[in-house]
C-alpha cells in the first residue's frame, strides 16, 4: 500500500506535523528539492490485505500526513463491521512511522492504542504482533495498573529523556476503563499533600485545564444524578447529555463548555510536548460523552499527539452531540467539534432559521453585531456542501455489499439448559474461579460444548464423557 510523499518535516520534528503551505502563500526562496520518501507497508501484511484494506491504508495515511484538502490531522475509519478495521489501523500507523523513521533517521514515537475493554486490547496486542516484537508492545491487563505505568513511563525530574531505543516501546495499549481510573487520580491528586499529578498518559495536561474539566463533571452529576442512565427523576434531563449555557446559538449544546475548555489547552500545546507519534481509538462511539473521566483523558492524550484515528462502525446513535464529541476527540479546533455545526447541517432549514432569530435577539440584548440570517435556500445548499466535504474529506465508510464481500448467513443456535441444585452451585462457584483468573491478569475462555451420544450420562456429574 504505497503512498505519496508529504511535504518533508522541519529539523526536529515529526513529518506528519509540518503543515502543508496555503496555496496563496508568497513563494520561498529557491531550495534544494527534497527528494520523495517512499513509504510502503511490510509485504508480509499487504500479501494478506483485501483491495479495500489497501484504499483505506492509503486514507488514513493521506489523511494523517495532511494530503488532504481539510484543516485537521485525523480521520475517522467507519467502515462496517467485518471489514477489517483495526488491521487497517495499525497498517496505517506502520506506514505513518515508516515515513517518519526514513525522514528523521530515528525511531518515532510510541503509538496508543484506546481500546474499549480488555478483550479488545488483547485483540490488538494479537493483531500487533504481526508487525511488531513482544517488547516493542506494551500493555497491562492486571491489577494496580497506575503503578505499573507510572513505573514504566514516568521519569524523575533531569532524567535523559533520549531513552535507548531498544527498551522503547513502539505501542501502548490501553482501555476505557485504565483512562477512567488515571483521570479519577488526577481529579484526585489536586487535594491531596503531594499536590497535582498529571497521569503519564497525558503528562502535559495543566492543573488549570483539569480543575475547570473537574468542574464540568462535578456539573454532570449533580445535574443529572451520580450513576446511571436514563432520565434523572428530579430534572428530567437525559444523564448523557447536560445543558449549558452557550452565548454563540441557543441554550441547549451540551458540550459547549467543555470545547472551549478543550480549545482553550490545545492553544498552549506545542510539537515538543508530542509524546504519540499517533493515537488510535477503537469503538469510539463509546466515547460520546464528553463529561466523562474516559473522554476527558482520551482528549488529552489526543493533545500529546499530531494526529488521531477515530474507529467506529457505529459512530452515531441516538443525538448528534455523539458526532461532535467523535471530532473533538481528534481535534477540538474543528468546526466538526462543535454542536452547532452538526445542527446546522442534519436539522431541517426551519429549525436552523428558528436558532438564527433566538442569537438574533441576543446579539441586540448585548450590543454586539446581528449576524447577516440565511435563506431557506442558501442554508439547504449549505448543508449539502457541508455534508459532501466531511464525507469526502474525514470518513471513510464502507459496507461488506459496497466492497463486493459476501459472507455465509449467520446461524443461531439456542441451547436450553435445565440446572438442578448440584449444578447450579457449581456454575456459581466456576464463575467465581473464573472471576478471580481473570483479576489476577489470565485470559479466561469458556466454551459451551453440546455433549453428543454416548457421553456422561443424565446429568452433568457422569463425567468420563466423550463430550461432556
Amino acid at each position: 500500500a504505497a503512498a505519496a510523499s508529504p511535504p518533508a518535516p522541519a529539523d526536529g520534528a515529526e513529518g506528519s506535523d509540518a503543515a502543508v503551505p496555503a496555496p496563496d502563500a508568497p513563494a520561498a526562496p529557491a531550495a534544494p528539492e527534497t527528494p520523495a520518501t517512499a513509504v510502503s507497508v511490510d509485504g508480509f501484511l499487504c500479501r494478506w490485505l483485501r483491495e479495500h484494506q489497501r484504499e483505506g491504508v492509503q486514507f488514513l495515511f493521506d489523511c494523517c500526513m495532511g494530503l488532504r484538502d481539510f484543516d485537521g490531522m485525523g480521520c475517522i475509519l467507519a467502515d462496517d463491521m467485518g471489514l477489517g478495521k483495526t488491521i487497517m489501523a495499525l497498517a496505517g500507523g506502520v506506514a505513518v512511522r515508516a515515513y517518519i523513521e526514513a525522514r528523521l533517521g530515528r525511531q518515532a514515537k510510541p503509538a496508543l492504542v484506546i481500546a474499549p475493554n480488555a478483550a479488545v486490547a488483547a485483540q490488538w496486542r494479537l493483531e500487533a504482533l504481526g508487525m511488531l516484537e513482544e517488547r516493542e508492545i506494551w500493555s497491562h491487563s492486571g491489577e494496580k495498573f497506575g503503578q505499573a505505568l507510572h513505573k514504566r513511563f514516568s521519569r524523575p525530574a533531569g532524567e535523559d529523556e533520549d531513552e535507548d531505543e531498544a527498551m522503547r516501546p513502539r505501542l501502548v495499549i490501553v482501555t476505557r476503563s485504565q483512562l477512567q481510573t488515571e483521570m479519577s487520580h488526577a481529579f484526585r491528586s489536586q487535594r491531596e499533600a503531594g499536590g497535582y499529578k498529571p497521569s503519564p498518559l497525558a503528562p502535559h495536561l495543566l492543573q488549570k485545564t483539569v480543575l475547570a474539566l473537574q468542574q464540568k463533571y462535578n456539573h454532570a452529576n449533580v445535574k443529572g444524578g451520580k450513576k446511571g442512565g436514563g432520565k434523572s427523576a428530579a430534572t428530567g434531563e437525559d444523564r448523557m447529555y447536560v445543558r449549558e449555557d452557550h452565548k454563540d446559538g441557543d441554550d441547549s449544546t451540551p458540550s459547549g463548555g467543555v470545547l472551549a475548555i478543550w480549545r482553550e489547552a490545545q492553544k498552549r500545546f506545542t510539537r515538543a510536548q508530542h509524546i504519540y507519534s499517533i493515537v488510535l481509538i477503537d469503538e469510539v462511539h463509546e466515547l460520546k460523552n464528553p463529561h466523562t473521566l474516559a473522554t476527558m483523558l482520551a482528549v488529552a492524550a489526543g493533545l500529546h499527539a499530531p494526529r488521531v484515528i477515530s474507529i467506529s462502525g457505529t459512530g452515531y446513535n441516538n443525538h448528534l452531540q455523539d458526532m461532535a464529541t467523535l471530532h473533538l476527540l481528534i481535534d477540538p479546533s474543528w468546526s466538526y467539534a462543535d454542536l452547532h455545526f452538526w445542527k446546522d447541517m442534519m436539522e431541517s432549514p426551519d429549525k436552523v432559521i428558528g436558532r438564527q432569530a433566538i442569537e438574533a435577539q441576543r446579539a441586540r440584548a448585548e450590543g454586539r453585531a446581528v449576524p447577516q440570517p440565511l435563506s431557506l435556500r442558501r442554508i439547504e445548499e449549505k448543508q449539502a456542501a457541508d455534508k459532501e466535504a466531511w464525507e469526502r474529506d474525514v470518513l471513510t465508510r464502507r459496507t461488506k455489499d459496497s466492497c463486493g464481500i459476501k459472507l455465509p448467513p449467520k446461524k443461531h443456535v439456542v441451547y436450553e439448559l435445565a440446572y438442578k441444585p448440584l449444578e447450579l452451585g457449581m456454575s456459581v462457584t466456576l464463575s467465581l474461579t473464573l472471576a478471580a483468573l481473570a483479576r489476577r491478569g489470565h485470559s479466561v475462555r469458556v466454551a459451551l460444548l453440546q455433549t453428543i451420544a454416548g457421553g456422561g450420562g443424565e446429568g452433568s456429574g457422569g463425567g468420563g464423557g466423550e463430550g461432556s
